[in-house]
């Protein structure tokens, strides 16, 4: 008897240069300027692949030094396909302005009814050491028209804080995140990204980033028999 199975294994590589950034109302010498990288593996878990999961590295550093290093991992379930539930873990390490490290466990939720649009939202618990900082509801929508071989991608995530030990359990905004984004070529395995990005905090000063990015995305078809 043979017995034959066939899984693929997604990888997908994304390289963030960010060509400037910081907050505005600073100096030109205080704006930062490095290089954030996104580095995201996807593999199927079954042969008809409703089990997920995925490994994610995120290390970013300016020519002052490193500022984080984030790695991040999660298994997801389709149920529809067009909805998967993701659960996972993300630990980060960070230099600036201080070095601490943190423990992140979230469970995400993904409705996509079409190619143009998608819902997730994401539910995540923060720890520092055995402390828990705050819980946070972050639901994020994005959206997609086609500009004849461009991709115009627009993009919102708000934060919203849950709980914090001083606070104790309240709804509060804490940063939203507004995003746009030229890509190159709309169906391909590979993309160049131009966008920008700025990050509202109440009782902050703007900031912003501007960045070029490349992708790709490889299928390795295994084959067990």
């Amino acid at each position: 008897m043979r017995y034959e199975k066939a899984t693929t294994y997604r990888l997908s590589v994304r390289l963030f240069w960010v060509l400037g950034g910081g907050a505005f109302g600073l100096s030109q010498a205080q704006r930062p300027i490095g290089v954030w990288t996104f580095q995201q593996w996807g593999f199927g878990l079954s042969q008809s692949e409703n089990w997920q999961g995925v490994l994610v590295s995120q290390p970013r550093f300016t020519p002052l030094g490193w500022e984080s290093l984030i790695l991040m991992g999660k298994l997801g379930y389709r149920f529809h396909p067009k909805h998967m539930v993701f659960g996972g873990g993300q630990w980060a390490e960070f230099y600036d302005p201080r070095r601490f490290s943190q423990l992140r466990l979230f469970q995400r939720w993904q409705w996509t009814p079409s190619l143009r649009f998608s819902l997730t939202t994401t539910l995540e618990k923060r720890w520092q050491g055995i402390q828990m900082t705050e819980i946070l509801l972050r639901p994020l929508w994005r959206y997609r028209v086609g500009l004849g071989p461009l991709w115009l991608s627009l993009s919102n995530e708000i934060f919203f804080s849950l709980w914090t030990p001083s606070a104790g359990g309240q709804l509060n905004p804490r940063q939203v995140r507004l995003w746009i984004a030229v890509s190159f070529p709309r169906q391909n395995n590979w993309q160049l990204e131009v966008g920008y990005l700025s990050i509202i905090t109440p009782h902050s000063i703007l900031r912003h980033r501007l960045w070029i990015a490349s992708r790709i995305y490889i299928s390795v078809p295994h084959h067990l028999k």
